[in-house]
């Protein structure tokens, strides 16, 4: 074959696939037996070995679970870590103050010194994963001993073993209910800086009104960085530790992505339910769902008419207004996505094709055939203790803000004989009155709580059944058509909410004085609350579900049994996973085509001068207006935003690396499409997608905006190559014997002609 060279932009359109979507968050420890050839037909040019490896480096030792909620990459050999904006928001946040506001102006440290010290957050790395199903399964439980015993024995013996001799971590998961069992261990870094963040005019852009909305232009991102001791090894804060030296870090393309480029995400995505019966995807669909939104919305009604009266109010409750949209925001996709894509009736037409299987064979039909018909049976004998679980958990949630700063006492003042004992007592009620103080230091919000309680206090009451509801309640006629009346009457009344009478009794915590404050009628209406919602809801409502998990643990078995042919993954629990699809738009609705990646022109179409969520930063818009891009353009002018990719993510994957064929970073994962968060039920190939800030804006807002250049050097950043085909390896590229490989074939034919 004669030696020609290509770029590989040419080659990657040679032989990938025009269109394909891949569902599953695979465990990376398997890849190489079950995803890697398909990978490879699909693009990805670097080894198994190089995605994950216990004895060499490999792409997850630059993977870190941020805090145990998000996911972060670490970008150089000193220990650099990126993550979304909204992972690092409370740091960010922490460190901010009227004079020093890193939120509203961003936080760029110009040296290691400058970098700041976070109290409590940490990384995760895995340094491997270990099927330990036989071990977790084997034995015998002792005489007495529950499951929930000797699960906890079992998983305690074993970790135990894991970490003997190392100071890492060891965490044992369960999978599909308890079919099979993983351990990971794991090295936590407690010494995490805030190294640099964006304004919140960029790493908020559009934050609100555009959460789950596609086109995006959203530069969600912030920079910290790992420091260990003298010897790399994770250690508690000191001046005295250095930067962390990584066993991998990602280089960084700067090629940019063109639709139907490969990706891959890798990160700790957090739930998805894909072996939901129908009977479980028509309790979310029609009854959950519609009941908490329902909630939600009258909670918006509220905050938001409170919001439009000042733009001191719109201040105040801007972040409980967006805590309380976003779920409600999220539940409305679903519910488009999965109606839209048939869910219901595809789950009920595979329960159809599964009976059948089960029936034509008397061994399964004795082992599976009474699971669907008891778990159909358990979900309609949940269905009332569900729907007052859903509401209460709503009122708790998005409701009024007094409910919980009340229960905090009630959970004090029922325990103060122990508290007393333990002699904690007193500063129990020194947090108490510091609360309190706050609280009613702010009496405005006081109509606004009022408002809160009689809009979602009243709908809990009309929707649950009656047999729930709160004893102090059942003990007033006509109360349902009272409670305004009721509440008005707490409102005037509660030395909670509208007297400081209460703090001559926390001063002074007698048992005399402690007796008066649960009479008061603040106190009364919220512990009747929570105990009609732990006395009378709970225990009936998990003791159904967890006869429902059990069953799940059986059926999630006889599903693969039935479909053997069916490749099967396992469901998101917050530990370690792959996903790839591909660069793509999107065309969810009739006459909607998105394309797959936004750019500077659209920040500048969504500015709104001095608004929240829409303000642009005079420096980024001359930057925009002269096309000072620098070498983060694509093309001479055009400089990308975000862009969309048809890789299976979920809640967990906040700051993932999106990564290209060759093992580079081309982004940072932050959102979904609207109607893609039905990907955690059934994930659909023409609907799902999610959304990532293109890794090109990451560094024009690092170096040209922020100045930060320094930063930019620690990186290695891959400019766009030539490579030059060879018969057993790409020069310059990644070396893979090409009978090995099926992308070399093709480009060996295509040379060839």
């Amino acid at each position: 074959m004669k030696l020609k060279t290509i770029s590989i932009f040419a080659a990657l359109f040679i032989v990938a696939p025009n269109f394909f979507a891949t569902e599953g968050m695979w465990l990376p420890n398997l890849i190489k037996a079950l995803n890697y050839s398909d990978m490879q037909s699909k693009g990805l040019m670097i080894s198994a070995e190089e995605i994950y490896s216990v004895n060499n480096s490999s792409m997850k030792d630059a993977v870190a679970h941020f805090n145990g909620g998000c996911t972060s990459e670490v970008v150089s050999n000193k220990g650099l870590l990126f993550t979304n904006h909204h992972c690092g928001y409370s740091q960010i946040a922490n460190h901010s103050t009227v004079e020093k506001n890193y939120l509203r102006d961003g936080f760029w440290a110009k040296n290691f010194g400058e970098e700041l010290a976070n109290e409590s957050l940490y990384v995760d790395f895995i340094v491997r994963i270990e099927d330990v199903t036989s071990k977790m399964l084997g034995g015998s439980k002792a005489e007495g001993e529950s499951e929930d015993d000797f699960v906890k024995r079992k998983t305690a013996e074993i970790t135990k073993e894991l970490i003997n001799g190392t100071d890492y971590m060891a965490k044992i998961k369960p999978f599909n209910y308890g079919n099979k069992y993983f351990a990971f261990v794991i090295e936590r870094f407690t010494d995490i800086r805030l190294v640099g963040a964006p304004p919140s005019a960029i790493g908020k852009f559009g934050f609100d009104t555009d959460n789950w909305v596609w086109p995006r232009h959203t530069g969600d991102f912030s920079i910290f960085r790992i420091y260990a001791n003298k010897d790399n090894k994770p250690a508690d804060y000191s001046s005295e530790n250095i930067p962390y030296t990584p066993k991998h870090y990602f280089p960084i393309s700067l090629k940019g992505v063109k639709e139907g480029d490969f990706s891959m995400v890798y990160g700790f995505p957090g739930r998805t339910q894909q072996f939901l019966t129908s009977y479980a995807v028509d309790q979310k669909m029609n009854k959950t769902n519609p009941a908490r939104i329902d909630m939600r919305e009258k909670s918006l009604a509220v905050i938001n008419s409170t919001m439009k009266q000042s733009e001191e109010l719109r201040i105040r409750y801007a972040s409980y207004q967006s805590g309380v949209s976003n779920a409600w925001k999220k539940w409305k996709g679903e519910n488009f996505g999965l109606e839209k894509e048939n869910a219901l009736a595809k789950k009920i037409e595979k329960e159809r094709i599964y009976t059948e299987r089960i029936n034509e064979n008397e061994e399964l039909k004795k082992q599976f055939g009474l699971l669907l018909p008891s778990l159909k049976t358990l979900y309609k004998e949940n269905e009332s203790y569900q729907k007052a679980f859903d509401y209460y958990i709503e009122m708790i949630y998005s409701g009024p803000k007094s409910l919980r700063h009340i229960n905090n006492f009630v959970s004090v003042i029922e325990n103060a004989e122990k508290y007393r004992l333990a002699g904690s007592l007193d500063a129990e009620m020194e947090k108490l009155k510091k609360n309190y103080q706050a609280f009613i230091d702010y009496p405005e919000q006081l109509e606004f709580e009022k408002r809160m309680w009689k809009s979602l206090y009243s709908t809990s009451m009309n929707h649950v059944g009656k047999e729930f509801h709160p004893d102090n309640l059942l003990a007033q006629s006509n109360y349902l058509t009272n409670m305004d009346k009721i509440i008005d009457d707490m409102f005037e009344k509660s030395m909670f909410l509208s007297e400081k009478k209460l703090l001559n009794y926390l001063n002074n915590p007698t048992e005399k004085n402690l007796k008066k404050i649960k009479k008061d009628k603040g106190y009364t209406m919220v512990k009747s609350f929570y105990d009609a919602l732990r006395g009378k809801v709970i225990p009936a409502y998990y003791s159904n579900e967890d006869k429902i998990t059990e069953l799940m643990k059986e059926y999630s078995k006889s599903i693969q049994i039935v479909f053997p042919t069916e490749k099967y993954w396992y469901d998101a629990n917050s530990t370690l996973r792959v996903s790839y699809g591909q660069i793509e738009g999107s065309a969810p609705r009739d006459g909607m085509r998105y394309t797959h990646k936004t750019t500077a022109e659209g920040i500048m179409a969504k500015y709104i001068p001095n608004n929240d969520e829409f303000d642009v930063p005079e420096k980024l818009i001359s930057l925009i207006n002269n096309k000072d891009y620098g070498r983060y353009s694509e093309g001479d002018s055009t400089l990308v935003i975000c862009f969309t990719g048809s890789n299976h993510t979920t809640g967990g994957n906040s700051g993932s690396p999106v990564i290209n064929a060759n093992g580079e970073l081309i982004g940072i994962n932050f959102d979904r499409s609207w109607e893609s968060t039905m990907s955690d039920v059934m994930f659909s190939e023409k609907l799902c997608r999610n959304i990532t800030v293109d890794i090109r804006y990451v560094l024009f807002v690092i170096d040209k905006y922020a100045g930060a250049s320094h930063l930019i050097e620690e990186m290695k950043l891959v400019e766009t190559p030539k490579f030059t085909i060879k018969k057993d390896k790409i020069v310059g590229g990644i070396e893979l014997p090409i009978q090995n490989s099926g992308v070399l074939k093709s480009l060996e034919k295509q040379m060839s002609k």
